[in-house]
């Protein structure tokens, strides 16, 4: 309620699902969606739908790792609400929504560094030691950190 339309139209919906810890709750999976995708739907709404979820902060995040069936009504000012009610029996065949990201179009990202020039020396001033640099490259990249042997 009282909020801006632009917000609205530009709004996303985050599904998620989640282990609930002692001290923290573990992501299992999730769902996004944009808030106009719902709304543009006959009657504003998505009814008894399965999801497919994938945990983006995991390893294998293209990877399926749950479902969950949902019913989602977006109303605006004017609007007739829907009531969203339980399904009365299962689909036999299921339609199922899928996220982008279980589709991934894989890239290859290739880094290659052959040699450094005018390093400082970073353990100059240690004690019995001369003057020199443990130098390495490090990679960050979704989340993953990458990082070469000391040369």
């Amino acid at each position: 309620m009282n909020v801006d339309k632009r917000d609205a139209e530009g709004g996303k919906l985050t599904i998620r699902l989640l282990d609930k810890g002692l001290f923290k709750d573990a992501l299992i999976g999730l769902y996004e969606f944009d808030l106009s995708y719902i709304y543009l739907k006959d009657k504003h709404c998505i009814e008894h739908k399965w999801l497919a979820l994938n945990n983006p902060g995991d390893e294998n995040y293209s990877e399926i790792c749950g479902y969950v069936k949902v019913s989602i009504s977006v109303t605006a000012t004017g609007d007739e609400g829907v009531e969203l009610k339980p399904q009365e029996e299962d689909d036999e065949n299921p339609d199922i929504l899928m996220s982008p990201s279980l589709n991934p179009t894989f890239y290859q990202v290739t880094i290659r560094c052959f040699q450094g020039q005018d390093l400082p020396p970073m353990d100059a001033g240690m004690m019995f030691s001369k003057a020199k640099i443990d130098a390495y490259i490090r990679v960050n990249f979704k989340d993953k950190i990458l990082k070469t042997k000391v040369k």
